[in-house]
């Protein structure tokens, strides 16, 4: 039997740490991958939440919406107001399209069919925002909301 010395001892201790090492990144690496999907489907679903939110809470503008909504002639403040209203909308659907990219979320939970009736709702302001608008993300919305 072949005797080790101390030298090499200290080598495979050394080498037992160093993969040690390797497996507790590994699963350190995973738990912050973990974590940075909970933290985005926190931030999708709190995007979605505060929407409805404002619609709960400010009366003129829930007016606003459902005078809209019912065909009557707006204003110009209102309909400045609906403007504003859109294009914080097509910022929220933005992020979720990025977060839908980046396979942070599902399409299942992207829901296409709830886009297509927000687009249909905003259509007057899709006009305006289509200019500004991420390439992917104007030619994701024609392809697969508006067509």
């Amino acid at each position: 039997m072949k005797k080790i010395d101390f030298g090499q001892t200290i080598s495979i201790l050394a080498n037992l740490g160093v993969i040690a090492g390797i497996a507790f990144l590994a699963f350190e690496l995973n738990q912050n991958n973990q974590q940075l999907s909970a933290q985005s489907r926190y931030n999708y679903y709190h995007e979605r939440i505060e929407a409805q939110r404002l619609l709960a809470t400010d009366g003129e503008l829930a007016d606003i919406v459902v005078r809209l909504l019912s065909g009557d002639q707006l204003g110009p403040t209102e309909q400045f107001r609906m403007d504003l209203l859109a294009r914080a909308i097509f910022f929220t659907i933005e992020y979720e399209f990025i977060e839908l990219q980046r396979g942070r979320i599902t399409l299942e939970e992207f829901g296409i069919p709830g886009k297509r009736r927000t687009f249909e709702t905003l259509e007057f302001a899709w006009a305006d925002y289509r200019p500004i608008g991420p390439e992917a993300f104007v030619e994701f919305v024609e392809n697969e909301i508006l067509r």
